[in-house]
């Protein structure tokens, strides 16, 4: 490639990319700085003062040593101060100098605690905001190949990406003290000489376009990081596995780790990529000391040059080189930081895909509707019915390779019901659903973890579930005060039995018009709670969702069978079609199950090595 086609290449992405990064950053700034603007005010207030009371204690300073230079004599109440001879006047610049710089000190200290303050306020802040999304009634998005609806996903976008948003956001405030000292630096470096201070702006100006090459490669070595740490992470299983079971001498294994298991390719881009993005802040800092070597050498010959020629100048000199030194670190410093904040890019970018597509769940409480319709697009198991109209009081039983949470909630409906429509979204906002795992929060009281109604009492309570045969466990196992605390470790001491039956129970309470509930936890209970249970639910849809056992299917009196495979349904049909296609159907579902753990087991990291490895 030429020269100038590589130049034409750079600029071209430079306005590719310039107006993502230009979106991001207004995201950022309105979720994190605007929406804290009256702590970040005070942060900016005490960063300022810090940065006015250095530049008061030096000027005091340098206003001291030249009137000890020049045997000025002072004059105060009538009285002569000489200051070379005065003690009393270095002893008055001096305290002032030490209660500038403490009081500097102290206001610098309480801005950089602020800013850690508010640093982990907003990843808090971001952590909460991912789980309530992720527990709304609303599907979750997921970019082409990545399962979102995965706990592990979730997990990442809640703990990694939120705790990346909040550093970001402490970078971003930590430059606020180097910016401020260099704008102050430059107001005073143009007062003493402007054409040499706009020559120093101007190799800042140089200097940037540098820098801005060195974070696009940070951003391009955590893009790849990213995208090689899953067949990395799967090349070192497969070493492990290959020593596994082989019994070889030592120096065999050794000779086989270093030429060849190690020379994957695979380990070899992900280890190039990782070194590239910790090359990136030795980058960084070499193109700021070049500038800083430049500037500096410039400075001196500038004005040494004009000294010499002129005889006079020397404290010009000395202000101009204190002054220049305290804006080129501090723009050296912004310079390392803004590098670090685009080594974090896709982390940042990730979080607000996934904000952007998770549109908010608007909490819609619609008229119910009296029948919803369930197609079948296209079957491959004989007699299936193309749709079939499921009414109020009906119950459908649903073969399903996804387990039922909170997080695949949407998903099943979307596939019972069609690719994700009105209906669907409505739908999704007369849902209670029950695990087999069903669990209460901890310190909340115990009705409202149930979602009892207010006024439901204990004895209310007991009496209803005595037609489960279980009121005995229920008045050993759980609290008599159902506006108790139920700690986690008192739950998981009450039986799956008692579990299920009590969360059964609550769901009958609801005003849900669905009920959608997993099959494992009607094995725990008897036939008579079975009976008793599904009976309170008579009035509303029922789906009883089977991912472990087809044993059961068609003992809890379904009206219908639906088969789900991965993302859509590819049977339906009456108890008997499904009994009469049985071995056809577990042929079709074992494989796909077969295909959703084999993606599972390539998922189930978290990508630690890439998250938690560049603490700066």
């Amino acid at each position: 490639m030429s020269k100038k086609a590589s130049v034409q290449l750079q600029v071209g992405t430079f306005f590719k990319v310039l107006p993502k990064y230009t979106r991001l950053l207004r995201w950022l700034t309105v979720d994190s700085i605007w929406r804290f603007r009256g702590k970040v005010s005070l942060i900016i207030v005490s960063g300022l003062l810090y940065v006015s009371l250095q530049i008061q204690a030096l000027g005091l300073a340098i206003y001291y040593a030249h009137s000890v230079e020049k045997g000025i004599v002072f004059t105060l109440f009538g009285k002569e101060f000489g200051a070379r001879t005065s003690p009393e006047l270095l002893s008055i610049c001096g305290l002032g100098v030490l209660v500038c710089l403490l009081l500097s000190a102290s206001l610098g200290y309480f801005s950089r605690t602020r800013v850690l303050k508010l640093w982990r306020i907003y990843e808090e802040f971001c952590s909460k905001r991912i789980f309530l999304l992720a527990n709304s009634n609303l599907r979750i998005w997921s970019p082409f190949n990545q399962d979102y609806g995965d706990e592990i996903a979730i997990l990442r976008l809640a703990r990694s990406d939120s705790r990346y948003c909040g550093r970001i956001l402490g970078i971003l405030l930590y430059t606020l003290i180097p910016t401020l000292t260099v704008l102050v630096a430059i107001a005073a470096l143009l007062y003493i000489n402007l054409p040499l201070t706009l020559f120093l702006i101007g190799l800042m100006g140089i200097s940037t376009g540098f820098l801005y090459k060195t974070t696009i490669s940070g951003v391009q070595h955590t893009i790849s990081l990213q995208k090689y740490s899953k067949p990395f992470t799967l090349e070192y299983r497969r070493i492990l596995q290959s020593l596994k079971s082989i019994s070889l001498p030592h120096s065999e294994i050794k000779y086989w780790l270093e030429e060849k298991a190690f020379q994957s390719r695979d380990i070899k881009r992900y280890q190039d990529a990782f070194e590239g993005r910790l090359r990136v802040i030795a980058e960084s800092q070499f193109i700021g000391n070049i500038f800083f070597a430049v500037a500096i050498s410039g400075i001196l010959l500038t004005l040494g040059t004009s000294i010499l020629l002129q005889g006079k100048g020397w404290s010009q000199l000395l202000i101009y080189l204190v002054a220049s030194r305290q804006g080129l670190l501090s723009f050296k410093d912004i310079s390392q930081k803004i590098t670090s904040i685009n080594r974090f890019y896709p982390y940042l970018r990730r979080y607000f895909q996934f904000l952007e597509n998770m549109e908010p769940d608007v909490r819609i409480n619609p008229q119910p509707a009296m029948s919803y319709r369930v197609t079948v697009n296209l079957s491959p198991i004989a007699g299936s019915l193309s749709y079939w109209n499921l009414l109020t009081g009906n119950r459908l039983g649903l073969v399903s390779p996804i387990e039922l949470n909170r997080y695949t909630l949407a998903s099943l409906i979307d596939c019972l019901l069609g690719e994700p429509s009105k209906v669907a979204r409505k739908t999704l906002n007369s849902i209670w659903f029950v695990t087999a795992n069903y669990t209460v929060l901890p310190e909340y009281p115990f009705r409202k973890s149930l979602g009892l109604p207010v006024g439901y009492t204990y004895q209310k309570f007991c009496k209803e579930m005595k037609g489960t045969g279980l009121e005995e466990k229920v008045r050993q196992q759980l609290p008599r005060n159902l506006e108790k605390c139920l700690s986690r470790s008192k739950w998981t001491q009450v039986e799956p039995d008692v579990k299920f039956a009590v969360a059964l129970l609550a769901a009958s309470h609801s005003n849900a018009q669905w009920i959608i509930l997993d099959e494992v936890g009607l094995q725990f209970l008897s036939d008579v709670a079975q009976q008793y249970l599904l009976e309170r639910l008579a009035k509303k849809i029922t789906v009883v969702v089977f991912t472990t056992t087809l044993t059961n299917v068609g003992k809890y009196k379904e009206d219908a069978i639906a088969l789900l495979n991965q993302n859509e349904l590819i049977g339906l049909g009456s108890v008997e079609w499904f009994t009469g296609n049985k071995e056809k159907i577990e042929t079709i579902l074992n494989q796909s199950a077969k295909k959703t753990s084999k993606s599972r087991s390539t998922d189930s990291y978290l990508g630690e090595d890439e998250d938690d490895l560049f603490e700066e």
